[in-house]
């Protein structure tokens, strides 16, 4: 005797002919997404990215600014005494415009520059000073010089007069000449001293340094 199928029964489930043609199709499109999209481009599409912002580098240029001239020629290294003591030191600190410390026979001494004078940058800055400093910064930091005594030996404050070469360039002629000292006469010590007033007078009618005309604001 047969036996009538219980509810418990398997049941069939098939596709109905519209269902089936629409999978086909999409399975279709997938294969020929696939199929156009680089590689490279489906990691992309299939991995979770973090948005990056591109900005454009911008480029700074700075301009070198030249550096000044220098003047020390013949005319201006003939005034120097040639019978005098002359001693090799090595410039160690900068103290101002016209001061320097240097290291000479293992000892440590504060040099004066003769015959010029620049304005203040220490206990008061006056104009022009720090611009004064900085001349004489590039002009002898870290170098050797001659020291060139000419009649005294030190000042009041026990610093040592000296006129000072770099090679062949006359430092304190060098901070006159570009405007960065005035020239002044402190006798005994003159054997420069009209040739450092010729160089302020070149400077000045050359407007450099100290003597550059003062802008006008506009109103």
């Amino acid at each position: 005797m047969s036996r009538l199928p219980s509810s418990h029964s398997a049941r069939h489930y098939s596709l109905s002919p519209s269902t089936l043609l629409l999978t086909v199709v999409v399975v279709v499109v997938l294969v020929l997404i696939k199929m156009r999209v680089p590689e490279s481009e489906q990691a992309s599409i299939s991995s979770t990215e973090v948005p990056v912002i591109w900005r454009a580098e911008t480029t700074v240029t700075v301009t070198a600014q030249p550096a000044p001239p220098l003047f020390t020629n013949a005319a201006a290294l003939a005034c120097l005494p040639s019978q005098t003591r002359r001693e090799q030191a090595k410039v160690v600190e900068i103290t101002d415009g016209d001061t320097i410390v240097v290291e000479l026979g293992g000892r440590r001494y504060k040099v004066r520059y003769i015959g010029i004078d620049t304005p203040e940058s220490t206990t008061r800055v006056e104009y022009w000073g720090l611009e004064a400093t900085e001349r004489n910064r590039t002009l002898v930091a870290g170098q050797k010089v001659t020291l060139i005594k000419d009649v005294s030996e030190t000042d009041r404050y026990n610093r040592l007069l000296r006129y000072v070469l770099v090679g062949d360039v006359f430092v304190n002629y060098e901070l006159v000449r570009g405007g960065y000292a005035n020239a002044l006469r402190y006798p005994p010590d003159v054997a420069c001293a009209e040739v450092f007033r010729e160089a302020e007078q070149q400077a000045r009618e050359e407007g450099l340094g100290l003597w550059a005309p003062t802008p006008i604001p506009t109103p």
